[in-house]
């Protein structure tokens, strides 16, 4: 090497373009080596990564990099308690990176010296050469000596890169802000951000170098700037006080400041445009003031709540109702006047719908300045801001006793209307009642602002007689009916009819109408109001008719269980009367004992299939539920086909072809439904008879028949048939009683309706029987 490169601390301190490749020939000239690597830990890569960030001798690709996490000797450096220079010829001990370097270049020893910046970021120095070399503690010292001024150049360099990336990034801050800020000197301006163009209209250039005060609204140099001027050279800090400035079209912006004082007058300020929020406000307190005027001057009780809950505003009526002051209704203070049954259930509701954000109505007894409470009914509705925030709720009671609501806000009204056609608006639309107003023609001529939401209309749609396209086509004839008569009566009526909603549901009303009289006592047409009681209607209604099915289901559990004790007496009776003869004749011979125990098991027998038979329909009356699977019908009747066929040899037993039939359904009860139907045909069939099953389908359903040449119904029974405990009069049986139930049909009727089918009897006296059930096929069904 010809050229001596600079000290290192030199170096460091001066930190030129290629400083790193510097420390590298510093290095390799250290230890009088020919190649030379620095080696930084890469952000970009994982932790123990190195890329090279300058070499001495050598051309790396840009992808090399050295991992510490490899056997190699710079792994051993990096383990090391202390940092040393470490150096070997033996590539068994070298990592891949550092075997591939010595290889390419003939090299025949590797010296290896960790580093590490303040920060804690690892490098590594490299240097090889190409004859053998052991380092003296003369070249270990110099080679530390480099490593120490390389790792303060580092870590100096990172340094002053992150000041200069910190102020490129405030500069954007300032020049992206929204906000004016200004650095000044006294009032003297020194720097502007482009948002004082957005702002006040002046480009920066336009401002640097003028009095703050030249662009200023005059009647605030004095008022705002003087004092707070003051209060900042004494090093205090002042947020958010406001004043004017003129923009430079002339109008009147309107800034919120927070100024810092940064010594020997150096200030910056800060200002946003508040033009907007200062509107705002304003409108604000002018629609605060208005609401207030409107709200102390209807005749309702009216509060407001904040998000706490917490009652902030009650109008003059109600202070005037309760004769309280505001301060003590505040809060929860209103509570006091409340009735003390009432208290905890109006809390309840009124929390429940403030957490939900939903409309309440309840009525509660409110005690009023004379000591007497009175029954009250109360809306409460949620606030939200112009931007759709939750503010609290909004509410408003009128007194209901005895039902003088509505003609106590007729009455107020008329008095409104006839001071004032605002007044009487304003309160016509502030109360929650649908409120009318028609002429000597009977022509409707007003509709307050509840009654167009409530039917989501216009005042022209409404008015002459269109108001009724919103009543109920039911409802039209029997209001103008009841409206015309008592108009030209000149007298009061209520009427409740059905209101179309603007939603499209028709809703129950109670309206009542009377007549107006000028103040010189002439008749000039009606006013009116409705209220809704939909829900109130449609309750009773519903009570109605529940009263009615339980009433019907009480009569059919009456009928069942007289019926049901009626047919258990009679296997009783005869089962206690062949036992009381056994217990008093023990003597009588064994031919009459097995008589009247044949009975006895008989009637058994009998009783035991009444309260298996009793069981399966009171399952069905309490909703026993059907397992659904997808069933063989033609599989479920073969098998209570042969199963009946093997118990009954005395009749001619005939199966015509079955096809393949799917349906839904319990494949256990479809099985019963089939046992119970070719029972009743053996049981109702003469010895010899014919006895036929046969199955068909359509597209829609699977009918099957159960015919028998029987002994048949008369018309007179075939209606009753399904009945529970109905039997035919044993007096057409030919011999012995079949000993039926007499609820053998009602089961299978109750299957056939939990498949959604439906079961018949097709029969003549002496003729037959043909018991039919049609039940719905499966959607995907084949049939063969």
């Amino acid at each position: 090497m010809t050229q001596l490169a600079p000290a290192p601390t030199d170096l460091a301190l001066a930190w030129p373009e290629h400083a790193p490749d510097q420390f590298a020939e510093l290095f390799a000239q250290a230890l009088q080596a020919e190649k030379a690597i620095v080696w930084l830990q890469d952000p970009a890569l994982p932790p123990g990564c190195l890329r090279p960030v300058g070499k001495c001798g050598l051309t790396l690709l840009e992808t090399t990099h050295l991992d510490l996490s490899e056997p190699s000797l710079a792994h051993q450096a990096q383990q090391e308690k202390r940092i040393q220079l470490l150096w070997t010829r033996d590539l068994q001990q070298l990592g891949s990176t550092e075997t591939t370097l010595m290889k390419a270049h003939g090299l025949d020893t590797l010296l290896c010296l960790p580093f590490r910046l303040p920060d804690g970021t690892p490098g590594m120095l490299h240097a090889a050469t190409t004859q053998p070399f052991i380092p003296d503690i003369h070249h270990i010292v110099e080679a530390a000596q480099v490593a120490q001024a390389l790792t303060i150049g580092l870590h100096r360099a990172r340094q002053k890169d992150e000041t200069t990336r910190t102020a490129q990034r405030l500069q954007q801050i300032v020049d992206r802000s929204p906000d004016m800020i200004i650095t000044r000197h006294g009032l003297n301006i020194v720097s502007v951000n482009p948002a004082c163009h957005d702002i006040l209209g002046y480009h920066p250039e336009e401002m640097v170098g003028h009095d703050l005060r030249e662009f200023m609204h005059p009647d605030d140099i004095e008022r705002n700037l003087h004092t707070n001027q003051s209060r900042i050279l004494q090093g205090m800090s002042v947020r958010d006080y406001r004043n004017r400035y003129l923009h430079r079209d002339g109008h009147v912006v309107h800034l919120s400041w927070s100024v810092f004082h940064e010594g020997e007058g150096h200030i910056i300020s800060i200002a946003r445009d508040i033009t907007d929020r200062v509107k705002n406000e304003e409108v604000l307190r002018e629609s605060e003031q208005r609401f207030k005027v409107i709200a102390d001057s209807v005749p309702i009780l009216i509060w407001m709540s904040d998000l706490s809950k917490d009652r902030i505003f009650f109008n003059k009526t109600w202070l005037e109702f309760t004769g309280e002051s505001v301060e003590e209704s505040l809060g929860y203070g209103w509570t006091k006047f409340v009735h003390p049954e009432d208290v905890q259930r109006y809390i309840d509701i009124y929390t429940e719908h403030f957490e939900a954000q939903k409309e309440f109505q309840i009525e509660y007894r409110l005690r009023r300045f004379d000591g007497e409470y009175r029954w009250i009914l109360a809306t409460g509705v949620p606030r939200f801001s112009t931007s759709g925030e939750f503010s609290g709720f909004i509410g408003g009671c009128i007194e209901m006793h005895d039902r003088k609501l509505i003609q106590e806000a007729l009455q107020e009204s008329r008095h409104a209307l006839e001071e004032s056609e605002a007044r009487f608006k304003a309160v016509t639309d502030s109360v929650p009642i649908l409120i009318w107003m028609s002429d000597l023609s009977k022509d409707r001529v007003f509709f307050n602002r509840t009654w167009l939401e409530f039917t989501g209309s216009s005042p022209q749609d409404s008015q002459g007689h269109g108001w009724t396209q919103f009543v109920h086509p039911e409802d039209v004839q029997r209001y103008i009916d009841i409206y015309t008569e008592h108009f030209e009566a000149q007298k009061e009526f209520q009427i409740e009819y059905r209101l179309r909603r603007h939603d499209g549901e028709y809703r129950w009303i109670l309206a009542n109408g009377v007549p107006r009289f000028s103040p010189g006592g002439e008749f000039v047409g009606f006013i009116g109001g409705c209220i809704e009681m939909h829900d109130r209607r449609v309750a009773q209604e519903a009570l109605r008719q529940n009263e009615a099915q339980l009433r019907e289901l009480m009569e059919v559990q009456k009928r069942f269980v007289a019926d049901a004790a009626h047919e258990i007496r009679t296997p009783l009776a005869a089962i206690q009367g062949n036992l009381d003869i056994l217990i008093r004749y023990p003597h009588i011979d064994n031919k009459d004992k097995l008589e009247i125990i044949g009975d006895v098991q008989r009637e058994s027998s009998r009783l035991g299939r009444l309260v298996h038979d009793m069981l399966q329909l009171a399952r069905g009356d309490s909703g026993l539920s059907f397992k659904e699977d997808e069933v063989r019908l033609d599989q479920v009747l073969l098998d209570a086909w042969r199963e009946t066929e093997r118990i009954n040899r005395n009749h001619h037993m005939v199966l015509t072809d079955l096809p393949r039939v799917w349906i839904y359904g319990d494949r256990d009860r479809l099985k019963q439904l089939a046992l119970i139907l070719l029972e009743n045909a053996t049981k109702y069939t003469p010895k010899g008879g014919t006895i036929q099953l046969s199955l068909k389908t359509n597209s829609q359903s699977a009918e099957f028949r159960v015919s028998d040449s029987g002994i048949g119904i008369s018309e007179t029974d075939l209606p009753r048939v399904f009945e529970r405990f109905y039997r035919v009069d044993k007096a057409r049986h030919r011999g012995q009683d079949p000993g039926g139930t007499g609820l053998g049909l009602p089961i299978a009727k109750w299957i056939v309706d939990q498949h959604h089918g439906d079961i018949w009897m097709e029969s003549k006296l002496g003729e037959g029987t043909h018991a039919v059930v049609r039940l719905p096929l499966s959607e995907d069904n084949s049939t063969s």
